[in-house]
């Protein structure tokens, strides 16, 4: 009775494995742990290029934007 419990477990461990694998391979899947509190592991499923790609053009547009302090110089320059 104990063997085939046992037998049963670690099949279910390798299918559960091989699925995991499955998932994170072909189709995307991550793992993430975050530090911040939040207990457990959680599964998504993103594409990080994609965010990092509209992570580095909000970078770039910010650049564009003027910085406080060349706000306040130009409103401190006396009016003409």
């Amino acid at each position: 009775m104990f063997r085939r419990i046992l037998h049963a477990l670690g099949w279910t461990a390798l299918v559960a494995t091989f699925a995991l694998i499955v998932l994170v391979k072909a189709f995307g899947m991550h793992i993430v742990l975050y530090g911040g509190g939040e207990k457990g592991i959680h599964f998504q499923f993103s594409k990080p290029e994609e965010h990092f790609a509209a992570l580095e053009k909000s970078r770039a547009e910010q650049k564009n934007v003027p910085s406080a302090q060349a706000l306040l110089d130009w409103l401190s320059r006396p009016a003409s």
